[in-house]
């Protein structure tokens, strides 16, 4: 991703970029090793369907929009259709800002792309949900021209503390904000 490090440290409100190979059993937490494939993108449209569902529904929203956001920059590309299918409001805004500021810069990512470790379903309603979790974000922002990192840059791997809002439109969950804080080691307990 460029990497949510990064992204932190040109505005500590963007959020996360992640994947969850698993999505939540009942708003436990979920666990992912795996990286994420290119499905991972496409939103889900809610149907009508059990608690756990809609949980997993959910929590794989979150997720593609974690993914969405760090494909967009490693292809510097701020019309890439997955940021608004899986964003909305201040988010959607915020990340089409921060890709158009960074493709003006030159600026892409390299690295694996982050993950989700843990993420769990803090609360949910018809039509908005919060979510909790920790995301591994081991990518690094670089200038495509020169391959030169970026300054703003944190070398090594990287841990991010994500709260997320989600919203429901148009039978799809989206990430409408988000507030993250960033960590060497780990995720502090509760993430």
């Amino acid at each position: 991703m460029m990497s949510l490090k990064h992204l932190l440290a040109f505005s500590p409100l963007l959020g996360a970029a992640v994947v969850l190979a698993g999505c939540g059993d009942g708003g436990s937490t979920s666990r992912s090793t795996a990286g994420p494939t290119p499905t991972a993108l496409q939103s889900t449209p809610t149907p009508t369907s059990s608690p756990d569902t809609q949980n997993a529904l959910i929590l794989h929203a979150f997720e593609t929009s974690v993914v969405a956001f760090d494909v967009a920059v490693r292809e510097m590309n701020p019309d890439d259709p997955a940021i608004p299918a899986s964003t909305t409001g201040d988010q959607v805004v915020h990340e089409l800002t921060t890709l158009n500021s960074w493709k003006a810069q030159g600026i892409t990512a390299k690295g694996d792309l982050p993950r989700v470790i843990d993420s769990k379903l803090l609360s949910s309603s018809a039509a908005t949900a919060t979510v909790r979790a920790c995301v591994y974000d081991p990518g690094v922002l670089i200038y495509k021209a020169t391959g030169a990192t970026v300054p703003t840059n944190v070398t090594g791997q990287f841990y991010v503390d994500v709260d997320a809002t989600l919203d429901l439109v148009g039978g799809v969950w989206k990430v409408s904000h988000t507030t993250t804080q960033s960590e060497v080691d780990a995720c502090l307990p509760g993430y």
